[in-house]
């Protein structure tokens, strides 16, 4: 076990890392919007503009426009962000949303190393983030770096990830479990996938009861949440059909 002054030393070294990490991922990420973005609007783009900016911008939008359906998804998240960056820009600009989604991007990554490196006792934080680099610097999925519409897929990333750090692993009514929790809500508000974040944090717990032999009473509290936000989201996805 580190002692506090080693502890405290092997945190700046991996937020040296981490910091690399997140230049690296915003970097490769605003290569590409350079590159390949456009200020024109392309393919979802224009649905979000008629939908959900023609109504703001008039004075007239209803709740049924933050929640209405897109491709089987219910991107309530994306649509508040969305219409938060144009009032504060004055203007809809779809490269400012591409270099905001950038930023986003980076920040998962920084999220999933801190993840895996406190899950594996805070060693080897180097060589996760130096394994994350290339996975977050290569354009996978390179359409939605370009797609300024396309902020859900990190969104819900992010939501995924804090669910089950949250709810698969931390005690219930802790801070990092209704941070689970609230995650959880927000990933059903953001892609039709987010109800796939419950359902792991849900096996998780049934895993860990399988191991230790039951359930502990706080674990059965967790796996009844996960059930009822799972049929939850299956009812948002089925409503969408």
């Amino acid at each position: 076990m580190q002692n506090p002054r080693q502890a405290k030393e092997s945190f700046r070294h991996f937020a040296g890392w981490l910091t690399a990490l997140f230049l690296t991922a915003l970097g490769a990420q605003l290569w590409a919007v350079w590159l390949y973005g456009s200020p024109i609007p392309i393919w979802d783009q224009w649905y979000e503009a008629d939908a959900l900016f023609r109504p703001w911008s008039e004075g007239h939008l209803h709740m049924s426009n933050l929640i209405a359906i897109d491709s089987n998804n219910r991107a309530v998240i994306t649509n508040l962000f969305d219409i938060f960056i144009i009032w504060l820009n004055g203007r809809w600009d779809p490269l400012l949303q591409m270099t905001v989604n950038a930023f986003i991007h980076a920040t998962f990554a920084c999220g999933l190393a801190y993840c895996l490196w406190n899950f594996l006792g805070r060693k080897r934080g180097w060589l996760i983030c130096f394994l994350l680099m290339p996975f977050f610097a290569l354009p996978y999925g390179g359409e939605n770096a370009i797609w300024g519409y396309n902020s859900m897929w990190y969104f819900v990333n992010i939501f995924a990830l804090a669910t089950i750090a949250g709810l698969g692993f931390a005690k219930a009514g802790t801070w990092r479990w209704w941070l689970g929790f609230v995650a959880a809500v927000l990933g059903l508000l953001t892609m039709a996938s987010g109800l796939v974040a419950p359902i792991t944090a849900g096996a998780l717990i049934l895993l860990r009861a399988i191991k230790i032999g039951g359930l502990k009473k706080k674990d059965l509290i967790t796996l009844g949440l996960c059930v009822i936000l799972t049929v939850l989201g299956s009812l948002i996805v089925g409503m969408s059909e």
